[in-house]
């Protein structure tokens, strides 16, 4: 799809030579949006260093409630919301006798889904959900916890009960002078230190602090006399969350040529309504060597650069 190019901005007086002091690139596509922004980053470089080139941030969701609508920005708003909404008229009851309600059931059912987040992101590593969930529950967080095999045995064991079929053994590095877990193929995954250092493995164990109080399956979900069984907090969290979505109207768009012109001008046009993020260049040669490997001529270094960081990707448009 072609460009769509708008100038938005309040208009001010004339300054530095701009009629607009807020320019922010409009386009149907996100291929069209990182072109221009490379263009504008590559020849026109002082207007970014000015602050004056804004990106218009147009919303993923609009739900409706009866005659009540609003639009949320992200998918983390958006979960938010249903979490609002599916805590209203549900308990839960964990085998420990606890009931969870009301803010209490919002914050244990956050807190889940975060830690299922951090997982799935960490199992992108570890190439096995199931082994980043054993890895969280042994306990290993610290790199004395390397400098023996006490932790790391009791972890192989747990991983050979499982149903992963995985073979492991304990290995010593020597260049680290700590020990690791080395499984087989086809992945050849390494949980050591380095692993465990990670800020996604620190947000994995502190989430699983977080809900571990409440983790006690099996659960009695309630609601309106009704009454269900769940085996694990994801399964509490997934039940709810389809429970909640009966009550609204949910649209998702993929960009703004799926909005009609009310809608257009609602979220990403009206002055008084919409968000835009400032375009900044915090590192200038960061920025260009990113640019010169994703829009450049050099087809093999794009394709390396894809390579080595494909696990990464959370959100792909094809």
């Amino acid at each position: 799809a072609g460009a769509l190019s708008s100038r938005l901005g309040d208009r001010v007086r004339q300054k530095e030579g701009l009629s607009y002091t807020v320019g922010s690139s409009l386009t149907v596509s996100s291929f069209d949006q990182r072109a221009t922004l490379t263009a504008m980053a590559i020849c026109m470089k002082e207007l970014i260093e000015r602050g004056h080139v804004y990106i218009a941030q147009p919303p993923l969701y609009r739900v409706k409630r009866g005659k009540t609508e609003k639009y949320i920005r992200d998918e983390r708003d958006f979960a938010r919301e249903l979490m609002k909404r599916a805590t209203e008229d549900h308990v839960v009851k964990a085998k420990e006798g606890v009931n969870l309600e009301g803010p209490r059931l919002t914050s244990f059912l956050l807190n889940v889904q975060e830690y299922e987040a951090a997982a799935l992101k960490l199992g992108r590593r570890l190439r096995e959900h199931a082994l980043v969930e054993l890895l969280a529950e042994s306990g290993l967080e610290k790199k004395t916890d390397f400098e023996d095999k006490k932790g790391l045995e009791k972890l192989l064991k747990q991983v050979e009960k499982s149903k992963l079929k995985l073979e492991g053994k304990i290995v010593f590095d020597e260049e680290h002078s700590l020990y690791e877990i080395q499984f087989g193929p086809p992945h050849s995954q390494k949980i050591n230190w380095a692993v465990v250092s990670t800020a996604e493995y620190k947000r994995l164990r502190a989430l699983a602090k977080q809900i571990e109080e409440f983790n006690h399956p099996p659960f009695t979900v309630a609601r309106n006399g009704d009454k269900v069984t769940k085996e694990k907090a994801t399964d509490v969290l997934d039940y709810v969350v389809e429970d909640a979505k009966k009550d609204f109207t949910i649209t998702r768009f993929k960009g703004l040529g799926e909005m009609n012109a009310e809608q257009l001008w609602d979220t990403t046009m009206n002055a008084e309504t919409r968000t835009l993020l400032q375009v900044k260049l915090e590192d200038a040669v960061a920025a260009e060597d990113i640019f010169t490997t994703l829009m450049g001529e050099n087809v093999e270094a794009r394709r390396k650069f894809i390579e080595e960081n494909a696990l990464e990707v959370v959100n792909l448009d094809i």
